[in-house]
């Protein structure tokens, strides 16, 4: 015994958590090498993971992830020692060639994100009192652009795991996973990594879009952060090379669809509610035309909403009344938009639907199919046109279908024969508005409205740089990704970033502090008031308040999200008497501005 733990010492091939274990190893007579005896522990779930002895991270096996319960709690796929140490050999070697291809700043917030999230694994508190701090340096990091990349490379750079996953190998188990996890939950993220940002399916790898989600949650929102879970269903992958892909750590099959896929999001809907009754879920990048059936299906019956739908057409929304007024105009002339969306998925119709939702909100149409003229819709096929099939359409793009243009106009004839005043990118395609089309939008409107709102950075339709140039300076431009401003002849102009991260928060402290049992448009519209009401007009071309007072704009939010909830009827917690929704909302916001004082029981 002693002579093998004297060789492992002298080459070097283990650390000393091994060492530790092979010291009580044994050999066994007829294999004629060393075994070793089986550890002991009673510790279960999160805890065995946070021992850096017992831990052995994605190479747990079925049979020990039930027995310590650690379903749910590691990626679904179990791989060997030899998978893990080619990861870290990758993840050494990946670092050398971004910095050898001159992929430097790309490299430098991707290290910055892995030292946020090291920081966050081992003191949370100070990880967000950090992120507050600093939250216009380091939104940017732990959520887009940066996560793309953390998600695109987390089969490489994976080294804990955060969250749950709910896998189709679990089917008939979710019910009794929740118990794994053994905090209260108030707010989920869940995405099935369908369509990760504009990206593409990414399965499991899609994580850190939960993760970063429920970190703006915590920072921007006081969520408590024992009291959020980040979640990935995952149901395969129909990406090729993921799937052959050692490190992979999702279930390497395709897809499940139909009848399979919804009765796996039933069966987890079904699991978190009855474990945690009043959490509030969204759902995050899943594909149409999952995402607003699902949508669909739950939004009336449970307390979840849809972020690329709902809180994307709260904030573009809330764009477009800044850029109302700074063009001189006040919010009741929205129905004088012509509104021209390239991008006709979840995200393009949920901004263009929360517009319509808008428009007779304020009564300037009497009806949502006058709103619907207002519109003029662009897919990967042009214009949606009077000759168009309805099979080719979605039951929610048929409404913007325009039966006085012919199908198929190609963007730059769309913006020649309608003259928008507002063109809304929602694509994926980056660069798509180019010089023709800004110069064509600008030469017809005297301040022509261009949002670029695809994630992550070099997914946007085009850069501030280029508006600002081909416009002369007249836009008013806002990108979904952060830009920095832009110089042109010693006056500068705004970069603004239409970000979900205004929105979501404070729609999350409100619900979850007046315990709403569902989340109704009403919510979403009245947020994008709130955001824009808190802009400073004065400043030339912002549409945007400042990121640094985001606490100050969600607690605006989360007040009109709890009295309209009162108003409603669907509220179900309420203010001690004498005590006004704010000072309430205040009292439960969590706060790292100190350490709790910690004592043993």
């Amino acid at each position: 015994m002693l002579r093998v733990s004297r060789f492992i010492r002298k080459s070097g091939f283990a650390s000393k958590a091994t060492e530790a274990k092979l010291i009580y190893g044994f050999k066994d007579k007829e294999s004629k090498r060393y075994q070793l005896e089986v550890l002991t522990t009673t510790k279960r779930g999160r805890d065995v993971l946070k021992d850096p002895i017992l831990n052995k991270g994605t190479a747990f096996s079925l049979s020990e992830r039930e027995r310590l319960r650690l379903r749910g709690l590691l990626p679904p796929r179990v791989l060997t020692m030899e998978a893990q140490l080619l990861r870290n050999f990758q993840y050494l070697d990946a670092d050398r060639t971004n910095i050898s291809e001159g992929n430097k700043q790309e490299w430098i917030d991707l290290q910055l994100y892995k030292d946020l999230g090291a920081l966050a694994d081992r003191n949370e508190t100070l990880f967000y009192r950090v992120l507050m701090d600093e939250f216009k340096r380091l939104a940017p990091i732990i959520y887009t652009p940066t996560v793309g990349q953390a998600c695109l490379k987390n089969h490489t750079i994976y080294r804990q795991a955060r969250g749950m996953y709910f896998s189709a190998m679990d089917r008939g188990h979710f019910s009794s996973m929740t118990y794994n996890w053994n905090s209260d939950v108030k707010v989920i993220v869940v995405t099935d990594g369908s369509r990760i940002l504009g990206l593409g399916d990414l399965g499991s790898n899609g994580m850190p879009i939960p993760v970063g989600k429920l970190a703006l949650y915590v920072a921007a929102g006081g969520i408590n952060p024992n009291n959020v879970l980040p979640v990935v269903l995952d149901v395969g992958t129909n990406n090729v090379e993921l799937r052959n892909n050692p490190l992979y750590v999702g279930l390497p099959m395709p897809r499940l669809e139909g009848k399979e896929y919804y009765t796996l999001v039933d069966e987890f809907l079904h699991a978190v509610y009855s474990r945690w009754p009043r959490c509030l879920v969204q759902f995050e990048d899943f594909k149409n035309p999952h995402a607003q059936e699902i949508l669909n299906k739950y939004r009336h019956k449970l307390c979840c909403f849809n972020d690329d739908i709902q809180s994307t057409g709260a904030i573009a929304l809330a764009g477009i009344y800044s850029s109302l007024r700074a063009r001189g105009n006040d919010y009741w002339e929205l129905g004088n938009e012509r509104i021209v969306c390239v991008g006709a998925g979840s995200a393009g119709i949920g901004v263009c639907d929360t517009i319509v939702e808008a428009m007779l909100k304020l009564k300037v149409v009497d009806t949502k199919e006058e709103a619907y003229k207002k519109f003029y819709m662009v897919d990967n096929r042009g214009l949606i046109g009077k000759e168009r099939a309805h099979p080719n359409l979605t039951a929610l793009q048929i409404p913007y279908q325009r039966q006085d243009l012919k199908d198929g106009m190609a963007l730059l004839d769309v913006v020649e024969h309608v003259k928008p005043t507002v063109l809304l990118g929602l694509s994926g395609c980056g660069g798509i508005f180019h010089k023709e089309v800004i110069q064509e939008m600008s030469r017809h409107v005297e301040r022509p409205v261009v949002f670029a709102l695809s994630n992550p950075t070099k997914n946007t339709e085009c850069t501030p740089q280029d508006v600002f140039t081909y416009s002369n300076g007249k836009a008013l431009y806002a990108s979904g990704s952060p830009f920095e401003d832009v110089e042109i002849d010693g006056v500068t102009y705004h970069s603004n970033q239409c970000n979900n991260y205004y929105i979501f928060p404070g729609i999350g402290l409100g619900v979850t502090t007046c315990l709403s049992s569902t989340i109704p448009d009403e919510f979403f519209q009245e947020a994008a008031l709130v955001v824009a009401n808190q802009v400073d007009y004065e400043e030339t071309g912002k549409l945007f308040p400042e990121v640094n007072s985001i606490r100050e704009i969600s607690l605006a939010i989360a007040i009109r999200v709890c009295e309209i909830a009162s108003e409603m009827g669907i509220a179900n917690r309420y203010p001690p008497k004498g005590m006004a929704w704010k000072e309430f909302i205040q009292s439960k916001m969590w706060d790292p501005s100190d350490y709790q004082t910690t004592v043993p029981v």
